[in-house]
């Protein structure tokens, strides 16, 4: 956060604006089940994908690696690594699609 957002966060402190940013953050319970089962959904078509696939998925968009380190850490192309992200992202939505 950079410095002022961090004014902004401290100036707004007064019971209004808690309550407006707590209301706003608060879910229904459908709300907070439906964000569950999509959570649950994305897990199991992860762990459906190849185990070269989900590492490299997990290092690009978890560890925020740009393909370039991903293939210098694997000893592999920059394309290479792209294509399997690419793909990867790919058959997740198409698990999806199908549930």
């Amino acid at each position: 956060m950079n410095e002022y957002n961090r004014h902004l966060e401290h100036s707004e402190v007064y019971e209004h604006t808690l309550n407006k940013k707590k209301d706003a953050s608060e879910w229904s319970l459908e709300e907070y089940f439906e964000n569950v089962q999509i959570t649950e959904n994305l897990h199991m078509a992860i762990s459906k994908l190849p185990d070269v696939q989900k590492r490299r998925l997990k290092k690009y968009y978890f560890e925020e690696k740009t393909f370039d380190k991903i293939a210098l850490e694997e000893g592999c192309t920059y394309q290479c690594v792209q294509r399997s992200v690419y793909r990867a992202v790919e058959k997740i939505k198409n698990i999806l699609k199908n549930l």
